[in-house]
């Protein structure tokens, strides 16, 4: 292959011969690249803003999970209290 004829096939490869050529491709790929990054910083934004949720939300589940757990110890308290109560009044009665 001749110096001329490499040089033309790298001329219609690089700028197109008919199609899209690398410059056009490059180009392509430039803006598709930048529409990407800003698809990437809201999807960061939307993933940090979940994060923050998803924190608070556990935070409170695990608060309302130790109010539930005193909860049922006073519970206990309060019928070991009654019974105690109901003990003492029937020996009183008696």
């Amino acid at each position: 292959m001749s110096e001329e004829k490499r040089i033309d096939s790298l001329e219609k490869t690089v700028y197109g011969n008919g199609r899209a050529g690398l410059v056009e491709e490059m180009a392509t790929v430039k803006t598709m690249v930048s529409v990407i990054k800003e698809d990437v910083g809201g999807l960061r934004t939307s993933y940090s803003a979940l994060v923050k949720s998803q924190i608070e939300h556990d935070a409170v589940e695990k608060l309302k999970c130790e109010t539930r757990q005193k909860n049922m110890k006073y519970a206990t308290l309060m019928v070991a209290i009654m019974g105690l109560s109901i003990t003492i009044a029937s020996f009183a009665i008696s």
